[in-house]
């Protein structure tokens, strides 16, 4: 119980500054296609 809480927190956060870059990525790639 106490693992997954614990991995729970490190994904939330790690998962928002992955998420912008990713986003960030795909707004340019989508601007270089148009």
């Amino acid at each position: 119980m106490s693992l997954s809480l614990v991995v729970d927190l490190r994904l939330g956060l790690l998962i928002p500054p992955v998420y912008a870059i990713y986003e960030k990525k795909a707004r340019t790639f989508v601007r270089a296609l148009l």
